[in-house]
């Protein structure tokens, strides 16, 4: 029965999504290539934390944009701050949804339905995580001037 109401559910939001995408391009919006650079957030985690997630739902993730590109190269205005849903295409499979690369700042490559908020993406970079804070660590100052090599402590 749980597998059967995750299915519905996903398959609903699925729907949704390619509602709005035929929505807008029946509205005669036509997609716009982009390279969009945002923070990968957790939509409930965002939107209603605290909140009871629907079953195979609580990681859903979308796009946080910080700057949007056209093909030229011009930021795309009152892009900034907006969220961006995925669709569901292959190549966003590891953005949509889990924990790989949620909170993450990403920069994607693809297609945008700017009325509709919606996002094909067709390739995406994750930014490395940060490195771990220099300073306090002594190994590399610890000398090696013996013979053998070794560590004078």
């Amino acid at each position: 029965m749980k597998k059967f109401l995750v299915s519905a559910v996903v398959a609903v939001a699925a729907v949704m999504v390619f509602g709005v995408v035929v929505s807008a391009q029946t509205a005669g919006e036509e997609a716009v290539a982009v390279k969009v650079t945002g923070m990968n957030v957790c939509l409930l985690g965002t939107f209603a934390p605290g909140a009871e997630a629907v079953a195979g739902m609580e990681k859903l993730n979308a796009l946080k944009v910080t700057e949007a590109l056209d093909a030229e190269g011009k930021a795309i205005e009152g892009m900034a701050g907006r969220v961006l849903v995925y669709v569901p295409v292959k190549a966003a499979a590891d953005l949509i949804s889990g924990d790989a690369n949620a909170g993450k700042s990403v920069t994607v490559n693809g297609k945008l339905f700017k009325a509709a908020g919606a996002l094909v993406v067709e390739s995406f970079a994750a930014a490395a995580a940060p490195a771990a804070a220099g300073g306090d660590d002594e190994w590399d100052s610890v000398g090696t001037t013996t013979v053998t090599k070794g560590a004078v402590i």
